[in-house]
């Protein structure tokens, strides 16, 4: 069982000014992921509407609802313990969002790419794109508009 703390304080960035022509930036929040010295956080991904935070760990994805304050623009809190998506049969190396947060892809060091749904919580496809002699992993993957 993973020790994994996901700080439910969202650092606000309000104030940053882009360096090149001094205009003010967007809002922006950053979200700090730890583990435990026994775990590896391989990567961490949040929807863009800020409901979903998954976090790729040994042969294990954590996904975590998010909850907004309604004082804040950000997330302040997250939801319960997070829900393991089990699947992959090594470490979880990416995770990508959908634009509209209802699904979830995933990479990892088994070679196949994993779609997700993340209201259900549960996998719905999986993706062979090697060959069965060679699982290179999934280092990054991510959506495009298409149409």
């Amino acid at each position: 069982s993973s020790r994994l703390r996901v700080s439910a304080n969202f650092a606000e960035h309000a104030k940053v000014r882009d360096l090149v022509n001094g205009k003010k930036l967007p809002t922006t929040a950053a979200l700090i992921v730890e583990a435990d010295a026994s775990d590896s956080i391989y990567c961490a991904s949040v929807s863009s509407d800020a409901r979903f935070c998954a976090v790729g760990l040994e042969k294990d994805l954590r996904l975590w609802e998010l909850q907004s304050s309604p004082s804040k623009s950000y997330p302040s809190k997250l939801k319960g313990r997070g829900s393991s998506l089990l699947g992959h049969s090594g470490r979880v190396l990416s995770a990508a969002f959908s634009s509209d947060s209802e699904l979830l892809l995933t990479g990892g060091q088994d070679g196949s790419p994993r779609l997700w749904k993340t209201s259900q919580r549960a996998g719905i496809a999986v993706y062979g794109l090697r060959s069965r002699r060679s699982k290179a992993p999934v280092w990054a993957l991510d959506w495009c508009a298409t149409g």
